[in-house]
Parts: C-alpha cells; structure tokens; sequence
C-alpha cells in the first residue's frame, strides 16, 4: 500500500561479521528483511524482523559499500580489490564486473 510504517527489527550478533552496509527489503512471504553485508567476510546475511537469519551468501569479497534494487532484482557491491559488482538478488549470483 506505500505506507511507510516503522517495524521494529531485533538486535542480534553474527559472530566474526563486521556490518559494512544494511539495506531493507522483502524478497519473499517472510515480510520485511534486513540485509547485511559484512567487510572482511563478505558475506551477506538475510535477516527477518525477530533476527533470525533467513540465508546467508559469501561473495567471497571485501566489501566496500554495497545497496540493493528490489524492483530491479540487484545487488550492487563495491568489491575493493576489483571494483564493483553487479549480482542477481534472489539468486545472489555474480552477472558482471
């Protein structure tokens, strides 16, 4: 409906997973996701609202900064060794660089 309604997300701690962005979305039935997208592991952590993790994917990457586009089913990251990188949201796979 385009209301912008706050949603109350849970505090959780991923071990050895050191938050460089967030980003929000719903990709499934599961409602409002939280999106992290870890540094030094570069891996990226789907989260629901009471911090369970959803699904995780290792891009095998140092992030530098990342986003995503629901609408447009991608992720964008900053790899800081080879620059930036476009993958397929749902799929999390790697379509160029």
């Amino acid at each position: 409906n385009g209301a912008m309604w706050p949603i109350l997300v849970k505090l959780v701690a991923i071990p050895k997973h050191w938050l460089q962005a967030v980003g929000f979305g719903q990709s499934g039935v599961h409602g409002p996701e939280l999106w992290t997208f870890g540094r030094e592991d570069g891996v990226i952590h789907i989260l629901n609202d009471n911090g369970q993790v959803l699904k995780s994917k290792d891009t095998s990457n140092v992030i530098g900064h990342a986003t995503i586009n629901m609408k447009e089913d991608a992720v964008i990251l900053d790899n800081i060794s080879q620059g930036i990188a476009l993958y397929k949201l749902l799929g999390t796979e790697r379509l160029k660089t």
